[in-house]
């Protein structure tokens, strides 16, 4: 059995233009360190595209009242973000249930502006 990981592969930090990988705004679960399908990719992302301008919503392992303050915290420097950072294109990555719940306040505050929503799922 023989694979490669992005972690093996020497690649570029700046593989997508600056000029576009500032406008755009990626939320999601912790990445760092590597816990599940979508932090396998979150990470990948952050390896290729500078600058990787992320909000955590989520950290594995926390008490409920540290995910409570986290989603709070997440919801200031999101809407921050999106108020005064040049965002332009919103990346949004979930799964089902809580996380889904979580990620429709950002859903709901990017389709009240201008923004275009990518949303996986």
């Amino acid at each position: 059995n023989f694979t490669i990981t992005l972690r093996d592969v020497h690649v570029k930090p700046d593989m997508i233009d600056r000029g576009i990988s500032k406008k755009v705004l990626t939320v999601g679960p912790e990445y760092d360190p590597i816990k599940g399908g979508i932090a396998k990719v979150l990470d990948s992302y952050s390896r290729i595209i500078s600058p990787f301008r992320f909000v955590k919503t989520y950290r594995q392992g926390s008490n409920p009242l540290s995910q409570l303050l986290l989603l709070g915290w997440a919801w200031l420097r999101f809407s921050s973000i999106c108020m005064f950072g040049g965002v332009r294109i919103i990346h949004i990555h979930c799964c089902s249930n809580n996380s889904f719940w979580r990620k429709s306040l950002h859903v709901r505050r990017s389709k009240n502006h201008t923004y275009s929503l990518l949303l996986k799922q």
